[in-house]
Formats: structure tokens, C-alpha cells, sequence
């Protein structure tokens, strides 16, 4: 198994786009494609996955389904794509809508990504509708699961959760996917790194020492 650092490249968020996520497996994954396609990035990329469907995180996705990308997205968000208020965009002032998935994900489903790897997603709505987080895990052919990250998406911070004002946000929602991450993170392990759609890296350790909603 390799490194998490050897597979993982992070592309910080500017002001039109979120924290974007490659991972050197299975051709080249890039979670939420709010990052332009420039000559700079050389690396193939065969799967996108959004974790949500507001504009930072969709914004430049059509220039890597140019490139024959496969698109996965969860189905509690379809309804943003054509809804300029429902995705952000009018937000923006890019008033924007998107195209559909290829894929479409629930609760649970994985994304096989080779070699032993794959992503699970979990369905963590109150941000919007379909919001969900995916897991990293690893395993060999006879041994246990390992949990390598979870991309959170803007779901959970590392000194906060997503806000639940905008268009189809919902706080009710957002209450139960705290309980239900709460649940989840006291099973993996403490060191393990939580990825999320704007600010900083922790691990699930510095999450129960900063994070108000989730502090133990």
C-alpha cells in the first residue's frame, strides 16, 4: 500500500474555487472540479467527484469531461444543477448551470479505484440537500479495511460544519449528519486526516480538540 502523501495532491482554494483533491489512482481522480484545467496540470484525470452541487466545487468541470473524464455526483443534489440559486452561481455573478453525471451516488455506494482502494460515500445532508463525504480506504486481499482520509466537502471543518442559510440548506439535517459523523469518527482512526472543501487539513484528534460540534 502506498503512502497517503504519495497518492494525494491538494490545489488550495482560491475565491472561485474550493480545495480540489487529486488522487494518482485508477488514471487520476479529482474531487470537487472547481479547479481550471491549465497547461500547468499535467496529470491525467478519468474520474470526477463532486462532493455537493454549489459552483466553487463544479465550476470547471466541463473542461475535464473534455478530456473524456467520468463525472460522479450524489443524487440528492440533482436538482442543483439547473437551479442558479439552488448551485450558487447567481452567488458568483456566473450565473451557471451544469451538466448531468454519468454517475449517481447514494448512501454507502464505493467507487472502485484499483489496486485495493476505494471511495465510499456517505450521505451527510444540511449543507444542501445531497451533500455527502468520502471515505479513502485501503484493502489488501486478505486483510482488514484501512481508513485513509475523508474528503468532507463543506460538510465539517476543521473549527466548524457548512452553513445551512443558503438555498437548500438545512439545519434539522445538518444536526443529524453531526451525530451520524460523530458516530463514524469514533471507529476510525484519531490520526487519520479530515480533507475539507475550504480552509485547512486536521486530523479527527485536532477536529475533537477545535471543532465545537464535535469536541469530546
Amino acid at each position: 500500500m502506498s503512502s497517503l502523501a504519495d497518492l494525494l495532491t491538494i490545489y488550495p482554494e482560491s475565491w472561485k474555487h474550493s480545495n480540489t483533491y487529486y488522487l494518482d489512482l485508477a488514471g487520476g481522480v479529482l474531487i470537487d472540479p472547481g479547479l481550471d484545467k491549465s497547461l500547468d496540470f499535467k496529470r491525467p484525470v478519468t474520474k470526477l467527484i463532486a462532493t455537493h452541487g454549489h459552483y466553487d466545487h463544479l465550476r470547471a468541470i466541463e473542461s475535464w469531461l473534455e478530456e473524456g473524464a467520468t463525472f460522479y455526483y450524489p443524487e440528492g443534489d440533482l436538482v442543483l444543477l439547473d437551479d442558479i440559486e439552488a448551485n450558487a452561481s447567481k452567488l458568483f455573478a456566473d450565473k451557471r448551470t451544469f451538466p448531468r453525471p454519468d454517475h449517481v451516488l447514494t448512501d454507502l455506494d464505493q467507487i472502485d479505484l484499483g489496486q485495493g482502494y476505494a471511495l465510499r460515500c456517505y450521505h451527510t445532508p444540511g449543507h444542501t440537500p445531497g451533500s455527502s463525504c468520502f471515505l479513502l480506504t485501503h484493502q489488501d486481499a486478505k486483510g482488514p479495511v484501512s481508513e485513509l482520509c475523508l474528503f468532507s466537502g463543506d460538510t465539517i471543518f476543521s473549527n466548524s460544519v457548512g452553513r445551512t442559510d443558503l438555498t437548500a440548506g438545512d439545519p434539522l439535517a445538518m444536526q443529524q449528519s453531526i451525530k451520524r459523523l460523530q458516530e463514524l469518527l469514533a471507529s476510525w482512526p484519531e490520526d487519520m486526516p479530515i480533507l475539507s472543501g475550504h480552509g485547512a487539513a486536521c486530523s479527527i484528534a485536532d477536529l475533537k480538540r477545535q471543532n465545537p460540534y464535535f469536541r469530546s
